[in-house]
């Protein structure tokens, strides 16, 4: 607001006047403004009358309305293959996102399995040894027994068992 044959000083005082008269009270930090007005860092910050003006004479992208021939067009059908083409592109789109869906959850499931049957082996592997573990245990207690006071038949048996014993544990 420059009014014709207003110095300075008269715009201060005016714009001090609106102040208070919006506000209810006088500007308080008038010596902080003259001192803080002339810095390079806010004379930057307000560009001169001439150079606002040009910047308002560009206006950013507008959008226009279609043409006449672009809204025939599309009224007859002519644009309508172009938003099936597109259609199809997205729907294409969509497609191969499910599929590598599909894939990585197929993966993961595979993995899934994979682990499952390791952890299977190892549980068969355990229970294995257990066994072998039980029969070494009936093995030693049936060499450390005491066969004096076993009769012929006790005694072969005890040998048979003893043999079976022994071809289970040191077949290998």
């Amino acid at each position: 607001m420059h009014t014709s044959g207003y110095s300075d000083d008269m715009l201060e005082k005016e714009a001090q006047r609106l102040y208070a008269n919006r506000f209810g009270k006088p500007f308080a930090l008038v010596h902080w403004w003259k001192i803080l007005k002339d810095e390079p860092k806010w004379c930057a910050q307000f560009e001169s009358e001439k150079d606002k003006s040009e910047m308002d004479a560009v206006p950013e992208q507008q959008s226009r309305p279609i043409g006449r021939e672009a809204a025939k067009s599309e009224r007859n059908g002519k644009r309508k293959k172009e938003n099936v083409m597109e259609g199809i592109v997205l729907l294409g789109d969509n497609v191969q996102k499910i599929i590598k869906v599909h894939e990585d959850r197929r993966v993961d499931r595979e993995k899934a399995t994979e682990a499952q049957i390791q952890i299977s082996n190892a549980t068969l592997l355990a229970a294995k040894e257990q066994k072998e573990a039980k029969m070494f245990d009936v093995y030693n207690t049936l060499l450390s027994k005491d066969t004096s006071n076993m009769s012929e038949d006790q005694m072969a048996s005890h040998q048979r068992a003893i043999r079976k014993l022994e071809e289970k544990l040191f077949a290998d």
